[in-house]
């Protein structure tokens, strides 16, 4: 489903959030906001496809879109993980960064649902 598809179960709307907030990047690279508000689940999808060097990958959440704070934080040395960072905290904004950035290639996407 892409970002803002809605489905009805009984008589419960959902609505889903999936965005693609780093796209292959092999620089340091701050992810644009994503508004989360309206989601009660969030997951932050991180797939290091290339990496002979090493990546730091965070999660950062912020209460006004303005003034971010680190949530989650890992850094992958020559390996290619795939990982997944949850959180059903009610921050208001998502996104993600990649930094100490050398030789890797990043992909990161926010999904998020409503019920």
């Amino acid at each position: 489903m892409a970002s803002g598809d809605e489905e009805k179960i009984g008589n419960v709307q959902i609505t889903f959030l999936n965005v693609v907030n780093l796209n292959a990047v092999t620089s340091a690279t701050e992810g644009s906001s994503v508004d989360i508000r309206k989601f009660k689940s969030k997951v932050a999808w991180v797939n290091v496809s290339v990496n002979t060097g090493a990546v730091t990958v965070k999660v950062e959440v912020s209460p006004d879109n303005s003034t971010w704070f680190e949530r989650f934080s890992q850094t992958y040395t020559a390996t290619t993980p795939k990982d997944l960072f949850e959180t059903s905290f009610p921050y208001a904004y998502m996104r993600i960064t990649t930094t100490t950035h050398s030789n890797a290639t990043v992909t990161a996407t926010i999904t998020g649902q409503s019920f």
